[in-house]
């Protein structure tokens, strides 16, 4: 067995990019959104992202674009079966961030704080 493996979070770890299609049917059952977001949200808004966790830091980068938010230092605070609560250092407001990585089968989700929907990752690598 791997380190990573043995890890209480090791479910999260590696790579994984948004899914667009799942997001969007998640968006649709909140509802609610006014035409100018739903244009926005279904422009290849969603798909584009890729989160990197490693065993204590977490990284977000843009594919098609020269974004790459770096590695922050996070802090597992909390794993459940189907939860890990973890504590994100986030240096552009010199604070930590609280948040919930719910694990759906082979997919992740995070719940968008404003709308309530989730968006879901898939493992890439």
């Amino acid at each position: 067995m791997s380190a990573s493996s043995e890890l209480p979070h090791s479910a999260i770890l590696g790579k994984w990019q948004s899914v667009e299609a799942k997001t969007l049917a998640s968006m649709r059952e909140i509802g609610g959104l006014c035409d100018s977001a739903n244009e926005i949200f279904q422009n290849r808004f969603f798909g584009q992202l890729i989160v990197e966790y490693s065993s204590d830091s977490v990284r977000s980068l843009l594919l098609d674009e020269e974004w790459d938010g770096g590695f922050q230092k996070y802090e597992v605070m909390d794993v459940a079966p189907d939860r890990v609560r973890i504590r994100v250092w986030e240096g552009s407001i010199n604070d930590w961030l609280d948040s919930d990585i719910h694990i759906d089968g082979e997919y992740l989700y995070v719940i968008s704080g404003a709308m309530s929907f989730r968006e879901y990752f898939r493992r890439i690598a």
